[in-house]
Parts: C-alpha cells; sequence; structure tokens
C-alpha cells in the first residue's frame, strides 16, 4: 500500500497547484449554493385573492376599493378569503361574468361602486371558490411558480411537492454520485455534472407547465450533488 503521508511529504503538502485546485473546484459551489436556495424565490407566494372578472384593477386602484372589495371577497377572522369568493346569481341565470357589460366600470370611480350595488341589489349571493382564477399582488416579484400555474388554495402543495422533488433527486445524485466519479473520474463527472446542471437548469425558466418543471427540478437535484460529491468525497 502506498504510504499516502510519504508522497505529500516528497510533493509537498500545499502549494500553488494545490490552491489552484482548490479555487476550480470550489467555483462549481455558486451553482449548487443558487439552486439549493433558489426555491425561496421561485415558490414564493405571492398575496392573493379570488379574481373578480372586469374590476380587478378597478378595486385596487380606486378609492372604493375597500367597498367593492367587500361586495365580492368574504372576510374570516377579520381578513378577506384568498380562496372564496361571493359569486351573484341575476334573474335568467346571469352570473358574475355578466358584471363588465352590466355595470360600465371603465372610468373607476365612485359610480363604479353606485352600479356594482345596483347592479346586484336582487341577485342572489352565495360564497364559491376562486375556479382556477385569481388575483395577485405582483409588487415583489412579477412571476413565480406560484403565480404561473396558481399553486395556491387546493393546489398549494404542489409547490412544496417541487421541492420534494428537488430533493429527491438530491438523494439519488448523492448515492450514484460517487461510484460513478471512481469509475470514471472526478474530472470528467464534474464536467459533465456541472454542464448538465447549468443547461437544466437554464431551461427551467423556460418550462411550459408544471410536470416538466419538477422533472428538471429532480435533474437539477441529482447533478448539483453529484458535482459535489464528486469534488469532495474521499473514497
Amino acid at each position: 500500500m502506498i504510504d499516502f503521508d510519504l508522497v505529500l511529504k516528497e510533493i509537498g503538502y500545499f502549494g500553488r497547484y494545490q490552491l489552484f485546485l482548490i479555487c476550480a473546484a470550489l467555483w462549481s459551489m455558486v451553482p449548487i449554493a443558487c439552486n439549493l436556495s433558489g426555491v425561496v424565490f421561485l415558490a414564493y407566494q405571492a398575496e392573493h385573492r379570488c379574481s373578480v372578472q372586469g374590476l380587478d384593477q378597478i378595486i385596487e386602484e380606486s378609492n372604493t376599493s375597500n367597498q367593492l372589495k367587500q361586495l365580492f371577497i368574504p372576510k374570516i377572522d377579520n381578513s378577506y378569503s384568498k380562496c372564496e369568493r361571493f359569486v351573484y346569481e341575476f334573474n335568467g341565470g346571469q352570473s358574475n361574468e355578466s358584471f363588465t357589460e352590466r355595470i360600465k366600470c371603465s372610468n373607476r370611480t365612485k359610480e363604479c361602486l353606485n352600479a356594482t350595488i345596483s347592479a346586484i341589489t336582487n341577485a342572489t349571493k352565495t360564497a364559491d371558490d376562486c375556479n382556477g382564477h385569481y388575483y395577485y399582488d405582483r409588487s415583489v416579484f412579477k412571476e413565480t411558480i406560484t403565480t404561473e400555474w396558481n399553486l395556491v388554495c387546493q393546489r398549494e402543495s404542489l409547490s412544496s411537492l417541487s421541492t420534494a422533488i428537488f430533493c429527491l433527486g438530491m438523494l439519488l445524485g448523492s448515492v450514484v454520485g460517487g461510484n460513478i466519479a471512481d469509475r470514471y473520474g472526478r474530472i470528467r463527472t464534474m464536467a459533465v455534472a456541472t454542464a448538465l446542471n447549468a443547461i437544466v437548469a437554464s431551461c427551467c425558466s423556460l418550462s411550459p407547465n408544471f410536470l416538466s418543471f419538477i422533472i428538471m427540478r429532480f435533474i437539477v437535484g441529482g447533478s448539483s450533488i453529484a458535482t459535489l460529491v464528486a469534488m469532495s468525497v474521499y473514497s
């Protein structure tokens, strides 16, 4: 068996070459760190409520916003519900979707409130879910996976699922990454895993649907930890 300490004594314990190797290896930690912490930004849950077709901007921007909101959004524990809305049924079977034509609120003035109250005076009010239509506060982030695919209310658990899938990829990468490095070499494993990580992580932003997103996050998780294992674990 080779005496490793004797080899180090002959070639030197630490020098410029070893420093170069450390710096060359550590740069790969930057994208790994970004991928690990990125879910905080990717899956940020913005303040939201049910969308009120034709009135969303008016509710948020007009002087009568609170009064209009009270007409369409139920209150739960002194705060507006994030997952329910009031649905009005008019004579003849018309519902909320007819408001845009019914009350003519384009001027965004107090007349909008009066017209709305007048329109719903004889309507029947019931609480219902948002039916997949939400209005988000985009003041912090313009778009996240939560706002793009409506991962709120009944679909809120899907946001946590994306993180679980990412961690599952890390688990697989930690199991096979070291074996691949031992078979094909650490440098090759790091190079391939880092390139795969960069390509797939970039493609995550172009995901057309939630399924493709979690598949790519799985690959990102696996390639991230495979890079780390090949770089730092001695087997």
